[in-house]
């Protein structure tokens, strides 16, 4: 008996794969993992003055583990440290800083464990930086958060 496919390219299979893997897992029958999802990533600690800092605490049933670092590198110019990160492998997870209690840009996790850097832009008056988060976006549920507290000798964090 002979095999019968139809010519249906590698990226529509996949966009069909990840919809129909989004959609039963909104309804909570399975957690996604969709492409990699494994991979450790070590950044290399960044130059610039700490500002702020905190330990992840896990939220909703998932665990994160590890510890967001704030460094000021220039006017408007800071970078978020997530040091010794672990998260649940979950594609399209997302750090989310929190800045005068507004969230700012998310920025999708470059992998699910090691020590990743993030550039974040705030043209604002140096504000409080309140808290990071770990989003998820395919449950639109936070899966960790760190408050953060102001490092010692931080003139604005």
């Amino acid at each position: 008996m002979r095999d019968f496919a139809l010519p249906i390219n590698r990226s529509i299979s996949l966009m069909i794969i990840a919809t129909l893997g989004a959609l039963l897992g909104s309804c909570g029958a399975f957690p996604i993992t969709l492409g990699g999802g494994t991979s450790s990533t070590n950044d290399a600690v960044p130059s610039g003055v700490i500002t702020a800092q905190g330990s992840f605490t896990s939220l909703n049933g998932k665990v994160v583990t590890g510890t967001a670092v704030i460094y000021f590198v220039s006017s408007g110019n800071y970078i978020v440290r997530l040091n010794g990160i672990s998260v649940p492998s979950e594609n399209a997870l997302q750090m989310v800083p929190v800045i005068d209690g507004t969230a700012q840009t998310p920025v999708q996790l470059e992998s699910d464990s090691g020590n990743q850097d993030y550039s974040v832009e705030y043209s604002g008056t140096p504000g409080h930086w309140n808290q990071v988060n770990i989003h998820s976006t395919i449950y639109n549920l936070d899966y960790g958060q760190a408050l953060l507290q102001c490092a010692s000798g931080a003139t604005s964090c």
